[in-house]
């Protein structure tokens, strides 16, 4: 294990007939900035609904838990 703490953990799978179309769907996630989208709450990545975007986000609010203990 490495001893610096903030290193990312990196690990390998061989997923058999599934590869091509999880390769194929994390390719795609990346090509749309998914990961950095998430952690910003962006609803769109689910619905294009003003409505749902609103619930989806007022869903999103564990995402600032460790933010809020490390300040506790």
């Amino acid at each position: 294990m490495p001893s610096d703490s903030n290193a990312a953990f990196h690990a390998t799978y061989h997923l058999g007939q599934y590869q091509e179309a999880i390769d194929a769907k994390i390719a795609d996630l990346d090509q749309h900035d998914f990961t950095a989208r998430f952690w910003q709450k962006d609803a769109t990545l689910w619905t294009q609904d003003a409505e749902a975007q609103q619930s989806v986000r007022s869903f999103m609010g564990w995402l600032d838990t460790p933010r809020v203990m490390l300040k506790a």
